[in-house]
């Protein structure tokens, strides 16, 4: 029965690592976009712009264009919809869904300037929120498991949920400055941060037989499990930015150093009970695993170069067109896990990680916009729209197997994909207004971003000779809306 319920847990972990992208749920998307709510409103090509204080995460040189001090903060709510279908023909179906709603401050910023040896600088400090960090739950799918002992097949009805609250944050410190000319460099630090409570909560029933002979009977099992990861994250890199203006001509180009992620994680309570129960329902405890406290386990996650260019273009006075393009080497990235640590005598702590490739490929990025000014003696009404194309770093796989090996005491479960497919492409539309006074801007915005990932594969017994061959297909469509709020106050 033990090997049983891990089976089941392992096959469940599968299910959702194979199919879905980590960022269609909570994790880490790790294709990035600069702060403030004018930028993402003009879809996020802001590079060759650059002319406000979020200049700071998108190209720091721009940020002498301004040098009046300033202040300026925003806050989002964001209402993500990810589902992913599975479908093993008559043995498993279900839908896993995502649909949750926050409300986060997720930029803040200050910019000044300053003199030094009559030398005019923009300096500016700033807070970014990375991820969206939603809520998971999978609504009683049925999941097609084969009994081990006794060579038939039984279903599986169950819960899975998972809700996180944190997430991934960077503070930017940095400064722009003119060195000739209309031509400008810059350069911020990075400094990731943040921590996150991780909660996760599945339950699952089947029926199995109890007994032999003529003392067996059908009985329904029943398992729950609980468990609660309490996560940090820590990294450094920096950004480089030229920026040039030529009449109504701007251009922008930024290098973003490669670095890593430390992601540490521990796990501070992990509770499993089984229950039996005869065909009178009736519930017996059969087992329960106490809490424990297990710390040190990390992992370290490259995060690649990468390098954009951006133009914008003053068509008239108030009316300004830009586009970028961003190329982020993900290719070259890699994954790695910590295996072990040594403490020698003198206290020092030597760490041991074993690394393997992260699978993924260079992704490149696309980003147009405009923004048009309705000017009166009063105020300016600013109108914004922009459109992203976003190759993502992971792709569609054509071919996913799932194999199944014996020891003499445990059944265990290899998942790979074996084919990619297709690139993983995503879409985001935007669009926002608000109002400038000369002191005041208050600015709104919206995102609409859009993406899906197919999976074709199948489970294959390579060795007990106990599993069928089952061929399975998954559908992964997310979407997301962003509702975004900005004020700056100039001093």
């Amino acid at each position: 029965m033990k090997t049983k319920i891990l089976l089941l847990i392992t096959l469940l972990l599968m299910v959702l690592i194979e199919i879905a992208p980590g960022q269609a749920y909570y994790g880490l998307d790790r294709n990035w976009l600069g702060s403030g709510v004018r930028a993402r409103s003009m879809g996020g090509a802001f590079i060759g712009l650059a002319n406000d204080a979020s200049a700071i995460t998108w190209n720091p040189a721009g940020l002498i264009q301004t040098l009046d001090p300033q202040i300026s903060f925003s806050g989002s709510y964001t209402r993500p919809n990810s589902t992913i279908d599975l479908d093993y023909g008559t043995f498993m179906g279900g839908r896993l869904a995502v649909n949750d709603n926050r409300f986060n401050i997720n930029y803040a910023s200050f910019l000044a300037p300053l003199t030094i040896k009559e030398h005019q600088f923009s300096a500016s400090i700033a807070y970014q929120k990375l991820d969206e960090i939603n809520h998971a739950e999978m609504q009683n799918p049925y999941i097609y498991v084969p009994i081990i002992y006794y060579q038939w097949d039984s279903v599986v009805v169950s819960h899975l949920e998972e809700a996180v609250t944190g997430g991934m944050d960077v503070v930017n410190l940095g400064f722009g400055t003119s060195i000739m000319g209309g031509l400008a460099v810059g350069a911020a630090a990075n400094i990731y941060i943040g921590t996150a409570d991780e909660n996760y909560d599945v339950t699952a029933e089947w029926m199995d037989t109890k007994g032999a002979g003529q003392y067996e009977q059908d009985v329904r099992r029943l398992f729950r499990a609980h468990s609660l990861f309490d996560v940090s994250y820590s990294g450094f890199n920096m950004t480089f930015g030229l920026h040039y203006t030529w009449n109504k001509l701007k251009i922008g180009a930024v290098a973003k150093t490669p670095f890593e992620i430390t992601r540490k994680y521990d796990i501070i309570q992990n509770d499993t009970v089984w229950e039996t129960a005869t065909d009178l329902y009736v519930i017996v405890p059969q087992s329960d695993k106490a809490d424990f406290f297990l710390t040190d386990k990390k992992q370290k996650l490259e995060q690649p170069l990468t390098l954009g260019m951006g133009l914008a273009y003053n068509v008239k006075p108030n009316f300004v067109m830009s586009g970028d393009f961003e190329w982020r080497r993900f290719g070259r990235t890699s994954v790695s896990v910590l295996d072990s640590s040594f403490i020698r005598s003198s206290g020092q702590k030597d760490e041991f990680y074993t690394k393997y490739p992260s699978g993924f490929r260079n992704a490149g990025e696309g980003r147009i916009g405009f923004e048009y000014m309705l000017e009166s003696d009063k105020a300016k009404i600013p109108i914004r729209g922009g459109f992203r194309y976003i190759q993502h770093y992971d792709a569609d796989v054509d071919m996913a197997v799932t194999a199944y090996g014996r020891t003499e005491d445990q059944i265990f479960i290899i998942a790979q994909g074996i084919a990619t497919g297709d690139r993983m492409t995503a879409y985001a539309l935007s669009g926002g207004t608000g109002v400038h006074w000369s002191r005041i801007w208050l600015d709104a915005g919206f995102e609409y971003y859009t993406q899906d990932r197919t999976v074709v594969g199948a489970d294959i017994d390579f060795y007990t000779e106990l599993f069928p061959s089952k061929p399975f297909t998954g559908d992964n469509k997310l979407t997301r809306t962003r509702f975004s709020l900005n004020f700056t106050g100039f001093f």
